[in-house]
């Protein structure tokens, strides 16, 4: 046996085949190769000019887009003739701006709304006066900083003390009087938390690292599985990767931590004086390509492989056993569609002059598609397998059975009336509706339409096959499981 094998390699004849073998192997080889770096210069340089800039004009008009909403905001309570109007009432009412705080917040969906007064110094929220703001206290010192600035408005992030100490950001507005004197600064807070679940969102979708860093290159704001965050040597890095950023444009800069490459994109938010950094990791760029490489490398060789073999194996051994299987279904162990044709053909030719001593059952199964998508197709596939046990015991061994595709099958009877073909048509339905082996596949009854027709005088089995084929469009179009002659 094992000489056997082994001699078509030795054969003269096969010498072209693998020398045609071994040139397609190198040609698709270095060819796949060239394509390989090609494409990874590609994404390399897709990264630098395209995918980080574009990232970060996207992070950065995303928290543009909140600063200035929270502007709009502080302005419209600065304006507010409301405030003014009690703070000549002397602060009395505290439960008027307490109310007014809670409809800002309730109303723009911020997470905390205040007014700082002037005079009094109170630090008022929607649940009263949190606190009195003083100014040798460094947490306060944002309120002497603006009021004593030529602006009017202000954005920074701080601990808010009126939500739980979240870090939050703060747009914060002067209130002046009808006569243009400084009365307070009025304001609201956005939690970090919201611009943490962009950076999530744009770490998902892109792959990049987006996090914020202050000028004493402290990680403020990151995504949540941010692990290099704590990392001393990583903050070494990025100290060193601050200092060489230029605010005046954005920097591409390039770093190794732990034996891989990063690429990291720099840009100085002004407003919120912080850097927004984005970053990827090369191999994470790469590394679809190179799996892509050699995974066609992999099926290459695979095919080349299988091809040699199967010819080599056609050729010497299994040549019956290759006619076998292309006349019959591999799943059911019925026939085929196409050995099923032929041996159609021959019983046409021999009964060509009867009218109606041949039957055709078509049947096929009842939402199947519905069983392929809950249960998956293995279990579809046992299902078929069940209904073509069903068929095999409900007929004799001399009943042409075929599985004519998919879930459809077709019986061949011969030397049968309407009446019979129509009985064990219905039989056979019954059979599979109550078969328990279905029914504890799927702890459910599967049903199946079917469609019966008997050969005409001087009818064709194409004429036939159209005819019952009609038969079971009708089955279904009635509502499914049933027989149609």
């Amino acid at each position: 046996m094992k000489n056997n094998f082994i001699r078509p390699f030795l054969n003269n004849k096969y010498k072209f085949f693998f020398l045609l073998i071994f040139l397609l192997f190198v040609g698709f080889s270095f060819a796949s190769f060239m394509s390989y770096k090609m494409a990874i210069n590609l994404a390399k340089r897709d990264l630098t000019q395209h995918s980080l800039p574009l990232s970060s004009d996207n992070v950065y008009s995303e928290i543009q887009r909140d600063l200035l909403e929270a502007k709009l905001i502080s302005s419209l309570m600065s304006n507010n003739t409301f405030l003014v109007d009690w703070i000549k009432d002397k602060e009395n009412n505290i439960d008027k701006i307490k109310q007014y705080l809670k409809t800002i917040k309730t109303k723009y969906l911020t997470s905390s709304s205040f007014f700082v007064s002037s005079f009094t110094k109170n630090y008022y929220y929607e649940k009263g006066i949190l606190k009195v703001i003083k100014e040798k206290k460094s947490e306060d010192k944002w309120f002497f900083r603006l009021k004593n600035s030529k602006n009017e408005y202000e954005s920074n992030i701080d601990i808010d003390m009126a939500n739980d100490y979240a870090l939050t950001i703060f747009s914060n507005h002067k209130v002046r009087n009808s006569k243009g004197d400084f009365i307070g600064i009025a304001g609201v807070g956005i939690e970090t938390s919201h611009v943490s679940s962009l950076l999530d969102t744009y770490k998902d979708k892109y792959n990049h690292e987006v996090y914020f860093v202050d000028e004493n290159n402290a990680i403020i704001i990151k995504s949540k599985n941010f692990k290099k965050s704590n990392s001393l040597e990583f903050k070494k890095i990025l100290r060193k990767q601050i200092k060489t950023f230029q605010k005046d444009k954005n920097n591409i800069l390039q770093y190794e931590y732990l034996g891989k490459t990063y690429h990291l994109n720099i840009r100085f938010i002004e407003e919120l004086n912080l850097f927004l950094c984005i970053e990827a990791k090369e191999d994470d760029v790469i590394k679809g390509i190179t799996d892509n490489f050699f995974i066609n490398i992999a099926i290459f060789v695979f095919i080349i492989i299988l091809i040699m073999l199967s010819i080599i194996y056609y050729i010497n051994h299994y040549q019956k056993n290759l006619e076998f299987f292309a006349k019959q279904d591999v799943l059911t162990g019925l026939s085929n569609r196409f050995s099923f044709e032929n041996a159609l053909v021959g019983i046409f030719s021999s009964r060509k002059k009867e009218n109606t001593d041949i039957a055709l059952i078509l049947l096929d199964v009842d939402n199947f598609k519905n069983i392929n998508d809950t249960f998956g197709h293995q279990v579809g596939d046992k299902i078929l397998v069940l209904i073509s046990q069903v068929l095999k015991n409900s007929f004799s061994s001399n009943t042409m059975l075929a599985r004519w595709g998919g879930e459809e099958f077709v019986v061949v009877l011969t030397n049968t009336s309407e009446k019979e073909a129509f009985s064990l048509a219905e039989e056979l339905r019954l059979n599979i509706l109550d078969n328990e082996d279905i029914f504890s596949l799927i702890n459910k009854k599967i049903s199946v339409s079917l469609g019966i027709a008997l050969k005409e005088k001087d009818e064709n089995k194409d004429e036939l096959f159209l005819r019952v084929d009609k038969n079971l469009y009708q089955a279904k179009a009635q509502g499914k499981n049933q027989s149609v002659i």
